[in-house]
């Protein structure tokens, strides 16, 4: 949790990065109590799934605006420098998909091959996907454009409607 949240905290702020993490617990728990309640639910995976995600949420806010950074020195003596940002995103993005590709696809494996599995992976997924929508709609968003004033709208929407199924879905089940 600490080495997932803490790049996003460094820019965003705990408050924002804490929003993001107490609500991808709560979708990834209740998603798990109505699509996998078969399945443990042990800690919090949805919380740290969903600030995983918030790494690609602040790569879509930003990726325009993130086209320097800004390294400071530790001796006093030297100035700080400039790097191309470019790498650094690619990087991020990379990294990000291929951690989901590669745990989506060793969870579905585990699922349906027979291995018993304690893991409700329910709440991985739906962590991700809160910790996405809830990113979009709280992390800093630099420059705002048009098109992203959109997608905090539709995230809002899906989230609450996501929200109040799941809730639902718990009272008469």
């Amino acid at each position: 949790q600490l080495i997932v949240g803490l790049i996003l905290e460094m820019v965003h702020g705990a408050p924002r990065i804490s929003c993001i993490y107490m609500v991808g617990v709560l979708g990834g728990s209740l998603a798990s109590v109505c699509f996998d309640p078969e399945y443990n639910l042990w800690g919090a995976s949805g919380g740290v799934y969903s600030l995983i995600a918030a790494h690609l949420s602040t790569l879509i806010l930003n990726w325009k605006e993130d086209s320097a950074i800004i390294i400071n020195r530790s001796r006093q003596s030297k100035t700080p420098h400039a790097v191309d940002g470019k790498l650094f995103r690619i990087l991020q993005l990379v990294a990000v998909l291929l951690f989901g590709i590669l745990d989506t696809s060793y969870a579905v494996y585990r699922r349906y091959s027979g291995q018993y599995s304690s893991v409700s992976y329910v709440a991985h997924i739906v962590g991700s996907l809160v910790g996405l929508m809830v990113g979009l709609i709280v992390l800093k968003d630099r420059k705002e454009e048009h098109w992203e004033r959109h997608i905090k709208a539709v995230s809002w929407t899906l989230l609450c409607s996501m929200f109040g199924s799941f809730v639902l879905w718990n009272l008469i089940m």
